[in-house]
């Protein structure tokens, strides 16, 4: 019997500050394809402390997957302030899966005594663990050389299905078009240049602008403000709310994710994705169809040293959409066999 620690799981507690991440629920349902669908009751978050009734209950598990996203900091634990002293105590048997480095500036720069004992202490009770791209691994092996034969470089679980895997040749049927964003941060000069090229290539394509969080929800107003050409109040800020009032005037459709699965289904109808959203792009991939990656920090990066595709810049979508995307496929065999190596080691899986 087994549980999973997802980041896509955002306790009420944190919501006004943590938005839930629709890549995180990319990388759970991956993880399923590999090892079974977890029921609700199996499913905790690591963004908080358990209380005592669901920290028993996750030691009641055989094991507790912990599902990737970008958790490997300087103060890493499978669990907001988890001590190494109360793993010590406890019988948990934590399986990173696909875990990769933070990436954004001053959150990996060398891992506390706290951090490298849980680690240690992770890698006692398992014979592998699973890590998304070679810097992570590099992070890992740098720190703590002693688990390099267990710490695994396998890519993204995101990224392994069987189009990408066992597929001959890249779709390329552009008649519907998905542009994602990352609005956090210092945004607005990386993604303006994405949503205009798009629009500039693909005038009479249909065309998505998609958030996978929902840091500036709109009104239900909003849509129709935008339709009638209603200005905003504040000209000058560099919001979510003016990105999409400008990608309505541009064409698009504007899609803010609500579920996991209707996510899914909806790159189900998309021919090329362009964008910031890491697992977007590598879900795309993983269904054997053409997507470009603009770099946001160091996870992309990471990510494409481990596949072999090139990030683009903002608004140079132009001078890549004649790229060959075959190496993709044969890295992403080759880390495959690496994900399968892992995935047998987990034990009692089925």
């Amino acid at each position: 019997m087994s549980a999973v620690l997802t980041p896509f799981l955002v306790p009420p507690s944190i919501r006004h500050q943590k938005k839930v991440n629709y890549g995180d629920g990319f990388i759970l349902r991956a993880i399923e394809r590999q090892v079974g669908r977890f029921s609700q009751s199996a499913m905790f978050s690591p963004r908080t402390p358990l209380v005592d009734e669901d920290f028993a209950r996750l030691q009641s598990h055989r094991y507790v997957i912990l599902a990737g996203a970008n958790q490997l900091k300087d103060d890493f634990a499978p669990i907001a302030k988890m001590k190494a002293s109360t793993l010590r105590k406890s019988n948990l048997v934590f399986i990173p899966f696909g875990i990769g480095l933070h990436g954004e500036a001053g959150f990996n720069e060398g891992f506390t005594d706290n951090a490298s004992e849980i680690l240690s202490i992770i890698h006692e009770r398992i014979e592998y663990s699973s890590w998304r791209c070679p810097l992570t691994k590099g992070l890992l092996d740098t720190a703590l050389p002693a688990l390099r034969e267990q710490t695994l470089m396998t890519c993204c679980p995101v990224v392994m299905d069987r189009p990408l895997l066992d597929g001959s040749k890249f779709e390329r049927n552009l008649s519907t078009i998905a542009v994602t964003i990352t609005d956090r941060g210092d945004f607005w000069d990386r993604e303006i240049p994405v949503l205009k090229e798009v629009a500039e290539l693909f005038p009479e394509k249909r065309r998505g602008f998609v958030f996978h969080q929902n840091f500036d929800p709109p009104s239900v107003f909003e849509p129709l403000a935008d339709r009638f050409g209603m200005r905003l109040g504040s000209q000058k800020a560099k919001t979510p709310r003016h990105l999409r009032q400008l990608a309505r005037q541009l064409g698009y459709e504007i899609l803010l994710a609500d579920d996991v699965d209707r996510l899914l289904a909806f790159y189900g109808q998309v021919d090329l994705h362009v964008g910031s959203r890491l697992h977007a792009h590598l879900h795309m991939l993983s269904q054997n169809k053409w997507s470009f990656l603009v770099k946001v920090d160091e996870r992309s990066p990471g990510i494409a040293s481990a596949l072999g595709f090139e990030l683009i810049e903002p608004g140079q979508l132009r001078h890549h959409l004649d790229a060959d995307l075959e190496m993709i496929r044969t890295s992403a065999q080759a880390c495959h066999l690496v994900m399968q190596r892992f995935v047998n080691a987990i034990p009692g899986r089925p």
